[in-house]
C-alpha cells in the first residue's frame, strides 16, 4: 500500500489563469541592479561560488548594456488604455503581449477579458 501523498494540483480555469513563472519577461534596470547588489551576500553565505557570481555578473552586464542601448527609462511606453483597447478588439493578444506587460497591466487586461467573457454568456 502506497502511503505517499501526491500533491494536489491547483485548479486553473480560463477565467483565473495564473501568470506563468517560466514566461520570459524583459527585466527592468532596477531589477538587474537589485540582483547585482545581492550577489556579494550570496557569495559570502556560500549560496554562489565566485565563479558563478562572475558568470551572472557578466550576464547582468550584458542585460544592462542592452537596456541602455534601447534607451533605458527614456523608452516610449504604450499607454495602458491603448493596450486594453487592443486586447478588447482581439483577446488573443493578451497571451502574445504578456511578456511585455507590467503586472498591473496584465491584471487589468485579464479582469477585462473575464468580465467580457461573463457578459457574453
Amino acid at each position: 500500500m502506497n502511503t505517499e501523498r501526491q500533491p494536489t494540483p491547483k485548479p486553473t480555469t480560463p477565467d483565473h489563469k495564473p501568470r506563468s513563472p517560466k514566461q520570459f519577461r524583459v527585466p527592468k534596470e532596477a531589477q538587474v541592479l537589485d540582483a547585482l547588489g545581492k550577489m556579494p551576500g550570496a557569495v559570502a553565505m556560500g549560496i554562489l561560488t565566485t565563479a558563478q557570481a562572475n558568470a551572472l555578473r557578466g550576464v547582468y552586464h550584458e542585460i544592462l548594456a542592452a537596456l541602455q542601448r534601447r534607451g533605458g527609462q527614456q523608452e516610449q511606453k504604450v499607454a495602458t488604455h491603448q493596450i486594453l483597447d487592443a486586447i478588447r478588439q482581439n483577446p488573443a493578444l493578451l497571451s502574445l503581449l504578456e511578456p511585455f506587460l507590467t503586472d498591473e497591466q496584465f491584471e487589468l487586461a485579464r479582469k477585462m477579458r473575464t468580465e467580457a467573457d461573463h457578459g457574453d454568456a
